[in-house]
Order: C-alpha cells, then sequence, then structure tokens
C-alpha cells in the first residue's frame, strides 16, 4: 500500500505569537485556540489541514470588560466537547498574577457564539492557572489545575467544579525545578520546583483503558520537561491512586 507524505514548514502558524496551543478535531475540521491575545481576548482558528493555519479561519469568540478582574493575562483556553457541546476554559487576572483564576465559556459550535458561564472553581479561591478536563471511561469528570502542584477536583458539570480540590503531586526530581539564567547559562533553581499544565491521554488497546496526565515541569521560556502521572488507583481524589514516572517523556 502505497502512502503519500506532504511535506510542511514550521512555524505551521508564521507572524504569530500562540503560546499554549490546544488542537482539537471536529468532523474533518481542526479548532485551534492558544495565547494569541492575552490582553484582549480569545480566539478560534478553524483548518482542514493540521500542517497549514495561513489561511485559517479566525474569529475572536470573546472579550473581557475593560478593568474587569480578568480583562488581562488571558492565557492557556482550551476547547473541550463535552456531551455533544462545546466549552472554552481559559485563565485569566486584573493585571496581578497572584489573582488568576479559571472561567469557562459555552457554546453549540467551536466557533461560538459562546454564552460567558463565569468561574469554574469558586472554591479554590486563590491562584490558578492551566485548568483542564479529565473525563473517565465512566463518565466521571474533574478537574485539574496548577497552584504550586497539580490538583483535582471532581466537576458537578461541564462548568462547575465543586469542592476544596486535592493536589496530587509536587515537585520532587531535579528535573521539575525551577530555571534562571545566570551568566547566559541555563541553572536549576535549588529552593524551587515548577510543575503545572496538565493534560490528560488516555490510549484505549482493546478495550484496556489507561489514564494518564502529561504535565509541564521546569517553567516557562526557560528549560522545558515534559512529565507523566498514571492514574494507578481508583479514586483520582487520593494522591496514592497516582503514580509518577520518575524520568521525563520528553526533555531538551
Amino acid at each position: 500500500r502505497r502512502v503519500l507524505f506532504r511535506s510542511f514548514t514550521n512555524p505551521v502558524l508564521p507572524g504569530v505569537e500562540a503560546g499554549d496551543p490546544f488542537v482539537v478535531w471536529h468532523e474533518g475540521r481542526y479548532y485551534l485556540t492558544a495565547t494569541f491575545d492575552p490582553e484582549g481576548g480569545l480566539w478560534v482558528y478553524s483548518s482542514d489541514r493540521l500542517s497549514d493555519w495561513r489561511q485559517a479561519e479566525r474569529r475572536k469568540v470573546w472579550t473581557p470588560e475593560p478593568g474587569g478582574p480578568r480583562s488581562q493575562m488571558i492565557w492557556a483556553p482550551e476547547l473541550h466537547r463535552l456531551d455533544g457541546r462545546w466549552y472554552l476554559y481559559f485563565t485569566a487576572a486584573d493585571g496581578v498574577d497572584a489573582n488568576h483564576r479559571h472561567y469557562v465559556l459555552e457554546a453549540e459550535h467551536p466557533m461560538g457564539p459562546f454564552v460567558d458561564r463565569g468561574r469554574v472553581h469558586a472554591d479554590h479561591e486563590r491562584y490558578a492557572i492551566d485548568g483542564s478536563v479529565l473525563r473517565l471511561p465512566d463518565g466521571r469528570l474533574y478537574w485539574m489545575y496548577a497552584d504550586a502542584g497539580l490538583w483535582i477536583a471532581p466537576m458537578s458539570s461541564p462548568t462547575r467544579a465543586s469542592g476544596p480540590g486535592v493536589r496530587i503531586v509536587t515537585g520532587e526530581h531535579d528535573w521539575e525545578r525551577g530555571w534562571h539564567q545566570v551568566g547566559g547559562r541555563w541553572q536549576k533553581q535549588t529552593d524551587a520546583f515548577w510543575i503545572e499544565a496538565p493534560q490528560a491521554l488516555q490510549p484505549a488497546h482493546r478495550g484496556n483503558h489507561r489514564t494518564f496526565v502529561v504535565y509541564s515541569a521546569g517553567h516557562t521560556a526557560a528549560v522545558y520537561y515534559l512529565g507523566l502521572l498514571e492514574l494507578t488507583g481508583t479514586d483520582p481524589l487520593n494522591p496514592k491512586s497516582w503514580t509518577k514516572h520518575p524520568q521525563p517523556v520528553f526533555a531538551p
């Protein structure tokens, strides 16, 4: 059988700042959101090719109120389809990093129009970033996020997490430390760990479902690694149910 490969050139989206990219496939098209406009709002792009976004349809789907609690530092949006609806989760603040909280929009289509559903997790009333959804094979929903480690909380609906949440893992390995530059060279911080950006990964092989969470370590704009957790117990809210792989699965 002959397989055709198309060549492409990086970056696939030239001339655009696009941190924290998140892509989802639906009915023949790819939908991309990212930290495109951290002081202005949220955008969704649509393309039929994952490797070429130059001609993508681009739509601004949300603009914050000026000067409000989520008017600046709009980071790491994610687009999820849950129970036939689309949910756009994001982190935002008022210009003060410590005031970052999670918010969500809801729509019938990934390009909107979106309805503002407000705060995701009001019970976590302090700094939190990089929110994401974990859905287990039995349908249970959980909210994952970063706050001096990785946390998880149950979700009562796709727009609401409840309870105080549980920190399931903290940094412990050298590659999970923060980094800083000294004399033009990267050095590990001896007094600080930095892990963030949990992402569910659930491959299914012959009916054997396993649940993993990939996360970032090392701090953005520095030396970055990817770590891996596996749900080896039955209760995601129990830290003992998670097994951390001691080595990164991706490293510089």
